[in-house]
């Protein structure tokens, strides 16, 4: 709404400089080192011979510190690249160009890393209700075009949030086949022409948060709200949605979890859970 509609661009602090030589990544700098490092691993390259390159675009540290960052996070990256590979073993499916009209709009895409299991989405990174939900669109479009030959199941990767060597290396999520695909394309969609009329009350994770515990665990609302608030408000010690200016702002002066922030998670994600399990 704010980006698109009102043409609105909030400063990210965190984006400034740092005033002092860094001797650890952390963050964004680290997710996008190993976001790399997956990618050349998954296009069949070796992680040791990709060291001098990570020197030279600057993304780790100078001396000992980079080469000890780099061995860490070129260990877990491994273990990752490990349990994927033999997903996309063989290659993929050809990418299917979508086409439909929905709610007055031309709704256009193209959905890749389709194979014969699958189609697979993955993230080094825990995995999110953003994850959650941009995987779960690609699936209801996915089983809406119903290509012969092609699976209508979803499998989303990412990584456990321990740590430890008892940790798992990886942890995932399985989008079951659904009927009602054109119903729920439908009302994703309202729910986005809606959103660029006015701020709505919705928020990947707070919305997932409730609609999760209120509706797969039985949870009363009343508790359920009582939590997320207090996560929401939380100080700036710990991260919190509400940390997001473009949050802070819409809401200036509203409740953001009024009752139709109740009915929009519950309905949005309510296919969610029924469709989802984890391995």
């Amino acid at each position: 709404l704010l980006n698109e509609r009102l043409a609105i661009y909030l400063e990210d602090d965190s984006a400034r400089l740092e005033e002092r030589e860094p001797f650890e990544v952390r963050g964004l700098e680290k997710y996008l080192l190993e976001e790399r490092l997956l990618k050349r691993r998954l296009s069949g390259g070796q992680l040791r011979e990709y060291l001098s390159t990570a020197k030279a675009l600057g993304l780790l540290p100078h001396g000992a510190v980079g080469e000890c960052v780099y061995k860490s996070s070129s260990k877990g990256v491994e273990r990752f690249a490990r349990r994927l590979i033999p997903f996309i073993t063989g290659g993929g499916l050809d990418p299917l160009e979508v086409y439909l009209e929905l709610e007055g709009l031309d709704l256009l895409g193209r959905i890749e890393n389709i194979y014969a299991e699958g189609m697979l989405r993955y993230r080094y990174a825990t995995v999110k209700a953003r994850d959650i939900l941009r995987a779960w669109i690609y699936h209801v479009a996915l089983n809406h075009a119903r290509v012969p030959g092609y699976p209508r199941v979803t499998v989303l990767a990412g990584i456990p949030a321990g740590k430890g060597d008892d940790t798992p290396d990886w942890e995932v999520y399985e989008f079951m086949p659904l009927e009602r695909s054109e119903e729920i394309l439908s009302q994703l969609l309202r729910w986005y022409l809606e959103g660029l009329r006015r701020p709505l009350p919705f928020y990947p994770e707070a919305s997932w948060e409730f609609a999760r515990k209120t509706g797969e665990k039985g949870e009363p609302s009343e508790h359920v709200l009582r939590q997320i608030r207090k996560s929401w408000e939380r100080d700036e010690a710990g991260w919190s949605e509400f940390q997001d200016e473009h949050y802070r702002l819409c809401m200036r002066g509203k409740d953001p979890f009024d009752s139709e922030f109740c009915t929009i998670s519950a309905k949005l994600f309510a296919p969610v859970l029924e469709h989802l399990k984890k391995r």
